[in-house]
């Protein structure tokens, strides 16, 4: 079953720099693949959200980035594998921000 935590991990990789943009969608694309049949309504629509931003840029960008980060935001924290709240890491730069709302929240 496709899970949001599966996705934002991946894409927390990306976002870090420890994953490729190729390496991501490589893993991505056959994950998502039957999401409306194996994933839940949340699943889907973050799934929707990376596709989406995917086909808008042909290669890896800030803008791209950006948009993946956007896309993942309403989704909130995913969980670790022992079902621990785990925050999407987010590039330096960001830090202090994520912290504060994270904080605030």
């Amino acid at each position: 079953m496709a899970k949001v935590s599966a996705i934002h991990e991946q894409l927390a990789k990306l976002l870090v720099g420890q994953l490729s943009l190729d390496d991501f969608e490589n893993w991505f694309v056959p994950y998502s693949w039957n999401i409306h049949k194996l994933g839940d309504h949340d699943a889907q629509q973050l799934a929707y959200a990376v596709e989406h931003q995917l086909s808008e840029f042909d290669e890896d960008c800030e803008a791209l980035r950006l948009g993946l980060e956007d896309a993942v935001r309403p989704f909130g924290h995913a969980e670790n594998r022992y079902g621990d709240p785990s925050p999407i890491p987010v590039p330096e730069f960001n830090a202090a921000l994520e912290i504060r709302q994270h904080v605030l929240a």
